[in-house]
């Protein structure tokens, strides 16, 4: 076929420099054989879930990935587009050795605005960013859980993790509150829990989880209980302990 293609350029006289180079172009094309399927690095974001007044939760996944993971996340702005270099808030979820799931608590967010959040991972030096996803954080009137707020986990360790969390309520209304945290999605004070009634720090109160098992997913909410025995909740968080 390519000895053809030559006698028909050189028959019709075409041998103009653009005809000479579309005939190198498809000797080039016809005698390619591709050496290797390179695959791509895919992060997928995630859709946020249980968004509040100040924060949302999100869980991204690695799809498929070549060389080594440094570091993955989360990064989010109220402008599109952020990156680990221009942004208002990142998670750093360290090394990834497999592919799968990640989890981000993003807290200390505005009211009623609009954020734009991608999940990324570092690879081999180089930053890998999923798809874009916006959300918004709800007005604080329309907020279910504005009067008691969770609002993250922090210092995950195999059998130990701090929860944090927020009351806004009057505290001559309150006998005592904490966090409830189980196995199973919707903790309740039954389950296990922290309980205090000092209310002198209600809009930042911190509860040491312990006795967890290592590598398994724990579900979390901060509560209040009024002196009439009512149980109020906050917004779910959920977090996986680490491995020994």
């Amino acid at each position: 076929m390519n000895s053809l293609i030559v006698k028909h350029i050189i028959k019709k006289g075409t041998t103009t420099i653009s005809n000479l180079l579309f005939l190198v172009l498809f000797l080039i094309i016809a005698n390619c054989v591709p050496s290797e399927i390179t695959r791509d690095n895919v992060i997928v974001t995630g859709v946020p879930v249980n968004t509040t007044a100040s924060g949302t939760q999100i869980s991204g996944i690695v799809i498929d990935f070549k060389g080594e993971i440094e570091q993955h996340g989360h990064c989010w702005a109220t402008f599109q587009a952020p990156t680990l270099e221009r942004n208002e808030g990142v998670t750093e979820k360290g090394i990834k050795e497999n592919r799968g799931e990640f989890l981000s608590n993003i807290v200390n967010l505005l009211p009623e605005r609009d954020y734009f959040i991608r999940g990324y991972a570092t690879i081999d030096g180089k930053i890998v960013y999923g798809d874009e996803v916006n959300f918004r954080t709800l007005d604080i009137g329309s907020d279910p859980s504005k009067i008691v707020t969770t609002y993250g986990i922090t210092n995950i360790e195999a059998n130990s993790a701090i929860a944090t969390g927020s009351i806004g309520v009057n505290e001559s209304l309150i006998a005592s509150f904490g966090h409830c945290w189980s196995k199973t999605p919707n903790p309740q004070v039954n389950d296990f829990k922290t309980q205090f009634e000092d209310t002198s720090n209600l809009e930042d109160f911190r509860s040491e989880l312990i006795d967890l098992e290592p590598t398994t997913v724990y579900y979390v909410r901060a509560y209040y209980q009024s002196s009439d025995s009512n149980v109020v909740y906050g917004n779910e968080l959920n977090f996986t302990t680490a491995s020994f």
